[in-house]
């Protein structure tokens, strides 16, 4: 299969053990706050602190496997998770800068893995280098993205990557990339279900492999020079979604519109679900204005 998996995982773990010598200058703020948090969350399970620290609306965004969360409940959840997956875990921060309302640090992981569950056998060392990213509303924190190899993370704790997060964000990926992006139609027959149905906004249909890829490939043929940007992707169970911004030049008809040879930008969201390796039905978002876009 050609499913390519773009990027980093992203994973926080940890608790602090750190030496202000190894700061990078920056915000006093952000690297005091930095420094509470890491001792007091995760080195000590203080998660009244996560109150103090975090906005209401905090977003996460985590390694794949783990899945991202949305509000301090949601958060306070995937760090009792992650915790209890290390019996003498140890975070080392390494460096620390801050610019305007962002702070980005980089740590150090070593520990025991066990495995949510206790049912693996303490002793698979890990020793691994992350980063982090926090935005910030105001005096807290308001988005928080973590990065890490995540195939060097699976081969320390010896497990395979769970196939329900990852497979199915590369499917995902692959579709959005090889199809959609760059026209590379004879992908669908290793990606979608023969029976697969896409669902257009405003209750269109395509039903079928064979009729996906004429779609696909009047799409392509109306916005030649058509490209996608991949923003949020979140994947569970057997579903999977993702944000994305396309661009391109309107050079046929499309929709009942005739060519325009007008540049078009618009954002939408795809909806997937996942059966057998196969995408079986897809739901496609689109910018209710890019036909105004397109034809004005």
């Amino acid at each position: 299969m050609k499913c390519k998996l773009f990027g980093l995982s992203l994973i926080v773990l940890g608790a602090a053990s750190i030496a202000a010598s190894a700061l990078v200058p920056q915000s006093q703020g952000h690297r005091e706050q930095v420094i509470k948090f890491m001792d007091e969350v995760w080195n000590k399970g203080n998660f009244a602190y996560i109150d103090q620290a975090m906005d209401p609306e905090i977003a996460r965004f985590g390694h794949v496997s783990e899945g991202n969360t949305y509000g301090i409940a949601a958060y306070k959840d995937q760090v009792a998770k992650i915790r209890s997956s290390f019996t003498d875990y140890n975070i080392t921060l390494k460096d620390m800068m801050g610019v305007g309302n962002k702070a980005t640090y980089t740590w150090q992981l070593r520990g025991n893995y066990v495995g949510p569950d206790k049912k693996l056998s303490p002793g698979r060392t890990v020793d691994i280098m992350g980063k982090t990213v926090w935005i910030f509303k105001g005096d807290k924190v308001i988005r928080e993205v973590v990065e890490m190899d995540q195939d060097e993370y699976y081969r320390q704790i010896q497990m395979a990557q769970p196939y329900s997060e990852v497979g199915n964000r590369a499917l995902m990926l692959s579709y959005l990339y090889e199809v959609v992006s760059q026209g590379e139609v004879s992908s669908l027959e290793e990606l979608v279900a023969q029976n697969h149905v896409l669902h257009n906004l405003g209750g269109d249909k395509v039903t079928g492999q064979a009729a996906l890829r004429e779609h696909v490939l009047a799409l392509r043929a109306a916005f030649p020079d058509m490209t996608i940007k991949i923003g949020d992707v979140i994947s569970e169970g057997n579903h999977v979604s993702a944000r994305w911004t396309l661009e391109g030049t309107h050079k046929a008809e499309w929709n009942g519109i005739p060519a325009s040879d007008r540049k078009v930008v618009a954002s939408g969201i795809t909806f997937m679900t996942i059966k057998d390796d196969k995408i079986q039905e897809t739901w496609n978002f689109l910018d209710l204005m890019v036909s105004a876009k397109v034809a004005r």
